[in-house]
């Protein structure tokens, strides 16, 4: 199922040739603070991941590191939240300061993940030249 999103859905961008890749999109509708109602604006977004060799395993590692997170990620934001009635400057410091290093870590997650998928791609179409343009020199005119 998640490999049709990229072969035949809204994430066939992914696509990379010889790998199977799975993706999972999402929209998330804007919600104004100041109106307290929603707009007619979206977020979109797309997880994907490759090569899929073992789906299973892969969404089961997945779910089960998401769920480990999710008490001190609910904590963090009932602490956050305090008193407030809306989601503010304050309260997203709070946050961000409560889950630094759960961010951080999952950030770093994705950039090696990333990293290693054009690796892995680049080693699978031969390893090609990898062409370096030298930075264009200024000409210096009078004026």
């Amino acid at each position: 199922m998640m490999e049709g999103v990229v072969l035949r859905g809204t994430g066939t961008g992914a696509k990379l040739q010889g790998y199977s890749v799975g993706g999972k999109t999402g929209t998330a509708q804007i919600f104004d603070n100041a109106t307290k109602h929603y707009t007619h604006t979206y977020n979109g977004s797309f997880m994907g991941f490759a090569p899929i060799t073992n789906p299973r395993d892969y969404i089961f590692d997945v779910v089960l590191q998401g769920t480990q997170l999710v008490p001190p990620i609910l904590k963090a934001d009932l602490d956050a939240i305090g008193g407030r009635d809306e989601y503010d400057d304050a309260y997203y410091a709070a946050f961000f300061n409560a889950n630094r290093a759960v961010v951080e870590r999952r950030l770093n997650e994705s950039i090696a993940a990333s990293a290693a998928m054009i690796a892995g791609a680049w080693e699978a179409a031969g390893k090609p030249a990898v062409p370096v343009n030298a930075r264009p020199t200024t000409q210096r005119r009078r004026r």
